[in-house]
């Protein structure tokens, strides 16, 4: 249940037009892994475990989430972040053997990025040098870390990257990889961004095969599940069964835009 303060003030911003109360596409029963911020939303009956290749974009102070996923599934979480501040953080952590960390931001692009703090909503800017308290980073696009790290698929993504969601889910619609199940916060209460981005954004990843299933008490934090081409062949997508015709619905569009590599797998 969301607490009581955090309703209100959703619901005040949903009167002020700066948030919306959405649509789901399954009603689905959900764990809620971590604390905090970073709690998030998987799909109850997801078939997570040792083999499953799971991606975190976007480590913060705050590894919670990606913890409770390798405690309970046995995973290996790839976690990717070059943010000085944050990789400092986690050589104080005790981390997991099964926490593998990839000093690498998630991008639209392959090569190098400034990270701008101070120019919302984008925290990363291209092809700008290096300046004080403004790092060059090196980042990649996520068909590229992909192919890099021999991966043919992604059971799980998790992406919260201050704002640059946008670009990269764009390219992630247009030329894949398309994960199983998708996590992502959005931005849109950043200056300069504002509630239609992200319907937009929603509206293709729909459109691409994506069901949302979840959407966090701020109303930042997405849930969503994919039936893609790839898994339309060989597997039913766990949920979509209670709900007859959804599935196969969103196979047909998915085969109908999926990209000319074929999603990356």
């Amino acid at each position: 249940m969301i607490p009581l303060p955090l309703a209100l003030r959703r619901a005040a911003k949903v009167l002020l037009g700066r948030e919306r109360y959405w649509r789901y596409d399954l009603r689905r029963k959900h764990l809620r892994l971590g604390e905090g911020y970073n709690a998030w939303n998987i799909d109850a009956r997801t078939r997570l475990g040792p083999d499953s290749v799971v991606y975190s974009v976007g480590i913060g102070w705050d590894i919670g989430f990606d913890r409770a996923l390798i405690r309970r599934f046995g995973c290996t979480v790839h976690a990717f972040d070059p943010t000085p501040s944050s990789i400092e953080w986690t050589r104080t952590q005790t981390l997991p053997p099964e926490f593998i960390i990839h000093e690498v931001g998630l991008a639209e692009y392959d090569g190098w990025a400034t990270i701008e703090w101070s120019n919302k909503p984008r925290s990363f800017v291209a092809n700008m040098p290096q300046r004080d308290g403004h790092p060059r980073v090196p980042v990649a696009r996520l068909e590229t870390i992909c192919k890099e790290l021999r991966h043919a698929r992604i059971d799980l993504i998790k992406i919260d990257i201050e704002g640059a969601e946008y670009a990269v889910l764009d390219d992630l619609v247009r030329h894949g990889p398309w994960p199983r199940q998708l996590l992502v916060e959005f931005h849109h209460r950043l200056p300069g961004v504002g509630l239609a981005r992200t319907k937009q954004a929603v509206s293709e990843l729909r459109e691409i095969g994506y069901a949302l299933f979840a959407v966090s008490g701020t109303g930042e934090e997405f849930s969503f599940l994919h039936a893609g081409p790839q898994y339309c062949e060989t597997e039913r997508v766990p949920g979509f069964a209670e709900h007859p015709g959804l599935e196969d619905e969103a196979c047909e569009r998915s085969r109908a835009h999926a990209p000319a590599l074929g999603s990356g797998h």
